[in-house]
């Protein structure tokens, strides 16, 4: 953790988070984190520090905008609130259950289950005129109940219908 840790400590004791479960950090950039903590997941960016925003579609208050723009789309995580300081970015969703798909050890027959209940969850996006670009095995929850949600939209954009569908469902950009 060396020079990161009294950056992230400043940062959950601010969100009043302190006892918080480290759900990721990028392997790439030790400034971004997604912890979990009072059903919520938080998402955070050292904003003086951080390295790959670039690489993103979206920073944090667009993937904001863009899941408030998803609201009611069962299977996609609701905005609770979005915060920016001069050192840290925070976008705070709902927890969805389920674990990672690619965690999982799945029959071929529930696979086409949640396959399809994935494309149900594409199609919603597309009518609103919204591409996720980035489905994939990790950005995919199941639950034990059998309930899908995608998850991760920090690579998703606007786009018109007839596009959002190439791309979610040929993974053409």
């Amino acid at each position: 953790m060396g020079r990161t840790a009294p950056i992230w400590r400043e940062c959950l004791s601010a969100l009043d988070i302190e006892s918080a479960t480290l759900l990721w950090q990028s392997t790439i950039d030790p400034f971004r984190r997604v912890y979990a903590a009072n059903g919520c997941i938080y998402k955070v960016v050292a904003l003086q520090h951080e390295i790959t925003g670039n690489l993103r579609a979206q920073n944090l208050a667009g993937e904001s905008a863009i899941l408030r723009h998803c609201g009611g789309i069962t299977g996609v995580p609701s905005v609770i609130a979005y915060h920016k300081s001069d050192e840290f970015e925070v976008l705070v969703l709902e927890r969805l259950p389920g674990e990672l798909l690619d965690k999982l050890d799945v029959s071929w027959p529930r696979l086409l289950v949640n396959l399809t209940k994935l494309a149900a969850i594409l199609l919603n996006l597309s009518w609103r005129g919204i591409s996720h670009n980035d489905v994939v095995s990790r950005n995919i929850l199941v639950s034990p109940e059998g309930s899908v949600s995608l998850i991760d939209f920090d690579q998703a954009t606007r786009t018109s219908f007839i596009v959002a569908i190439i791309r979610q469902f040929t993974g053409f950009n």
